[in-house]
């Protein structure tokens, strides 16, 4: 959706000018305008959580999902290396791989049988011309990274944000629990019938966990000690326990980065 400047431009004052410890405006919440600037600014931007490592563990594993407009499907390739194609055929822009999950040795449009290898590059295409250049016609990339067993995409190409401050800080916190072992044991799909922001609203909050998830309230802090609000002797139990994770070289300590993107 093309948006005018003089949209886009009054939403960011709007932004700038609104308490940031209320909603916002309720239109954001189902504006499609607004939806389409945040494609733009956000999801076709941001590295974003697209599945675990341990869901293609193969070579010539796959798994497609789709960001914004934009299907993507993510491959175990012949190195063992995870990558991320824009799953649309070069050709006529025919989906490539149509299931949400499969195997395959190559992967080949139904459409005219263009066939890529795992990595995305072109392998046959029937019929083309002598001086056709198959090496300039594979499936287009996106950025794919790993961390801790965690699969991330980006579609901003190179002049995205870099991974490695996200990947330096989790790997450390998270190598202890050994991800790159873990294994599939279930799989439930959960489709939420609302705007995304309601979905991470709910989630970075458990305001509402006393009532809606009494079973998760038995383990869980509904306000995490990390985030102050308590006695002092809580803290300073917490304290105790970071120092001792600390002192084996576990790290503990809550971080959060400057832009609080992670």
């Amino acid at each position: 959706m093309k948006l005018s400047s003089s949209f886009t431009n009054d939403i960011e004052a709007e932004l700038r000018q609104r308490s940031p410890t209320h909603m916002l405006p309720g239109r954001y919440y189902f504006d499609e305008k607004i939806f389409s600037m945040e494609l733009d600014r956000i999801w076709y931007r941001e590295w974003l959580f697209v599945a675990h490592a341990a869901e293609i563990p193969n070579v010539g594993d796959y798994i497609t999902t789709t960001v914004g407009d934009h299907p993507i499907v993510l491959v175990r390739d012949e190195d063992g290396d995870v990558r991320a194609l824009n799953n649309v055929c070069r050709h006529r822009g025919s989906t490539v791989c149509q299931e949400t999950k499969g195997h395959a040795r190559r992967l080949v449009c139904p459409y005219h049988q263009w066939s890529y290898r795992l990595d995305g590059s072109l392998v046959n295409a029937r019929s083309t011309a002598e001086d056709f250049d198959h090496e300039t016609h594979g499936l287009s990339p996106a950025r794919c990274e790993e961390t801790a067993g965690m699969l991330f995409v980006s579609l901003a190409g190179e002049d995205g944000p870099s991974f490695t401050p996200m990947k330096e800080m989790v790997d450390g916190y998270m190598a202890p629990f050994e991800p790159e072992r873990a294994k599939i044991a279930a799989v439930s799909v959960t489709v939420e019938s609302g705007n995304w922001k309601i979905v991470m609203e709910n989630n970075r909050e458990c305001y509402h966990c006393r009532g809606g998830h009494p079973e998760l309230s038995v383990s869980f802090p509904e306000e995490p000690l990390h985030t102050g609000g308590h006695s002092s002797e809580e803290l300073a139990s917490l304290e105790r326990l970071v120092a001792l994770g600390e002192s084996h070289g576990l790290p503990s300590k809550y971080i959060a980065s400057p832009d609080n993107q992670f």
